[in-house]
């Protein structure tokens, strides 16, 4: 099963990668709290495709600004957190740099 949520979310990705991509994946119904529920996942390459997802739609300001509220409020920050500090080094390494990204949109504000 595991196999199957990496496939798919390697395939959401590269189709996040185009912006009118993006702009579709992340407007259809429970996108938000799908990817939050598979960065729960205990697959590590879950997570990284997951987090690069998440990242995709923080680092599009067209998308991020229509789903800004639902992402400001249901953010699993901590589980991103523990991310960072994993032993995966690419795991940590997307999840501190989606950290980084969060922190300036913050700033930005």
């Amino acid at each position: 099963m595991q196999e199957w949520s990496r496939l798919l979310l390697m395939s959401l990705y590269n189709v996040s990668i185009n912006l009118k991509g993006l702009k579709y994946i992340s407007e259809s119904p429970g996108f938000i709290p799908l990817l939050w529920w598979l960065l729960s996942d205990p697959d590590a390459e879950v997570c990284l495709h997951a987090l690069r997802l998440v990242q995709s739609v923080v680092l599009e300001p067209e998308v991020f600004s229509k789903s800004a509220s639902e992402f400001q409020s249901s953010l699993p920050l901590k589980r991103i957190l523990a991310m960072a500090k994993s032993r995966n080094p690419h795991l940590q390494t997307v999840a501190q740099e989606l950290l980084e990204d969060l922190r300036a949109l913050e700033r930005d504000v």
